[in-house]
């Protein structure tokens, strides 16, 4: 007797290549945008703002930023040799590619950057974690982190919030959440016409080889254009900049400067413009 075959309608994705092309170019005109901004309604802030992981130490060996950044130059480089050449759907070559995708997605500790950017345009200060009001508690009294839905779903609503559109559009459309919940929930499978993610609650989907290329391109790209613009934002202080900045309306000078030797940031606030 055969089993019974269950009628599923599945969901399949339709990316092109130029909507990838498109993605970047406004990813990277928006993220200048709102650095832009930023610098303009308060410079001081924006400057420490431009630090990803800022929390604890200034010890290279326990910065996260640093980890995220070496961790997506080992898959970008391993993926580059292994997955788009010589079988480019061997099923353990797309996990480690899902593995590099999911890393993109909950790279919240980078992602502090373009939030803080934000609270800096509504007048607030940065700050270490942005994304505090999203964490939940267990019994115990820990904080649970927020995922990676949390944190896009969160810059979405925030850029919106500013009537900043584009940038919202942005956010809405740098991650697939099937892929990323997939691979996270080990809730996927790989066939010969791509990636079936059964999705217990909705629709299955089904991403096609091709698809999945261009989904982890899209990824790729949101992340390197905001490593991007932060990176020529630091340049700009590798010559000291001095200016002057108001604190709760008393104007102080101010001096930012990056040792490039150390790729250490020195933000000081010497004397207050009254007091020269």
């Amino acid at each position: 007797m055969e089993p019974d075959t269950i009628q599923v309608e599945i969901e399949e994705t339709t990316l092109t290549v130029e909507d990838g092309f498109a993605f970047q170019q406004n990813a990277f005109r928006e993220f200048r945008n709102l650095f832009s901004l930023a610098k303009e309604k308060h410079h001081w802030y924006f400057a420490s703002a431009l630090a990803p992981d800022s929390r604890k130490t200034k010890d290279p060996d326990w910065d996260v930023s640093i980890g995220i950044a070496e961790a997506f130059n080992d898959y970008d480089q391993w993926i580059r040799m292994n997955v788009l050449y010589p079988n480019p759907f061997r099923s353990i070559n797309i996990r480690i590619a899902l593995g590099f995708y999911c890393h993109l997605a909950e790279a919240s500790s980078f992602y502090v950057v373009p939030k803080n950017m934000m609270r800096i345009i509504e007048g607030e200060a940065a700050m270490i974690n942005p994304f505090f009001h999203l964490y939940r508690k267990r019994k115990n009294g820990e904080n649970i982190p927020p995922n990676a839905n949390a944190v896009i779903i969160d810059l979405h609503a925030h850029a919106k919030r500013l009537k900043l559109d584009n940038l919202a559009d942005v956010f809405a459309g740098a991650f697939n959440p099937d892929m990323r919940n997939g691979f996270a929930h080990g809730d996927y499978l790989i066939r010969h016409d791509g990636i079936h993610f059964p999705n217990q609650l909705k629709r299955p989907v089904r991403i096609s080889p091709n698809q999945f290329y261009l989904w982890l391109n899209r990824a790729v790209n949101f992340f390197q254009c905001i490593r991007s613009v932060i990176i020529e934002n630091s340049q700009a202080y590798v010559t000291p900049q001095t200016f002057v900045q108001e604190f709760e309306g008393v104007p102080w000078e101010c001096t930012v400067f990056i040792d490039e030797a150390r790729d250490v940031m020195s933000l000081n606030a010497v004397k207050s413009v009254q007091q020269l």
